[in-house]
Parts: structure tokens; C-alpha cells; sequence
């Protein structure tokens, strides 16, 4: 962990990313639109719109995401009704269902779970 001095002036890039911030999306929350993150992101709620994520994203088994979703990490637990660009990882938990393009470098499909649509693993 890094240590911070609060008396020093740090330049812009020096402090951007430093934390791996972490958002909640509760399952009584509605999304109605894009959203963007530039942290990470776990949602056990409904989303109608696009998702980008800097970060990682994890869909909980009571999330849903009705549009394209982007991330570094993609960690699916619930509902994909959309393409997904994962770019380092995709992860497809047990119980999960994806409805969609999928274009990620590396898959990991758990026995029980719904692929529907195209897959491309490639480096990206």
C-alpha cells in the first residue's frame, strides 16, 4: 500500500488509480442509461443501457444489464442481454446467462451457466 503524505503536492498522474475504488449498485436500484466507472463495479441491480468500466465489473446472480457492457474484468453471476468486451477476462458463473457477442483474451465457463451468441477469444 502506499503511503500518502497529505503536505506534498502530487502531480495528476501520481494519484490517478492509485485506490482500486470500489462501486455498489444494490439490488433496489434501477439504471435507466449509460454508465461509466472508472473503478471497479459490482451491481446486483438493474441496468437498461450501456456499462463501461475502467476497472472490474461484477454482475451479482440478482444483477441484470440490458445493453453492451466493457471492462477490464467481467465477472457474471446474473444476466447479460447485450454484446460484452471483456478485455482482459470473462468470467461465466453457474446459474448466469449471457445473451450476446462475446469478445474477450481469456473465458472461463462454469458448468450450468447460458452462452447465447457469438464468442471470439483472442488477445485483444
Amino acid at each position: 500500500m502506499k503511503r500518502i503524505n497529505f503536505f506534498k503536492k502530487e502531480s495528476k498522474q501520481e494519484t490517478e488509480y492509485q485506490y482500486n475504488d470500489i462501486s455498489l449498485l444494490t439490488i433496489k436500484t434501477k439504471i435507466e442509461g449509460s454508465l461509466s466507472c472508472m473503478g471497479d463495479l459490482r451491481t446486483d441491480a438493474q441496468v437498461e443501457g450501456d456499462v463501461n468500466c475502467q476497472g472490474r465489473l461484477i454482475i451479482g446472480s440478482t444483477g441484470i444489464i440490458a445493453g453492451k457492457v466493457i471492462g477490464q474484468s467481467v465477472d457474471c453471476s446474473g444476466l447479460i442481454l447485450g454484446d460484452v468486451l471483456a478485455i482482459k477476462e470473462l468470467i461465466v458463473r453457474c446459474d448466469s446467462r449471457i445473451e450476446g457477442s462475446l469478445k474477450t483474451a481469456d473465458l472461463e465457463v462454469e458448468k450450468g451457466s447460458s452462452l447465447i451468441g457469438h464468442c471470439n477469444v483472442n488477445p485483444i
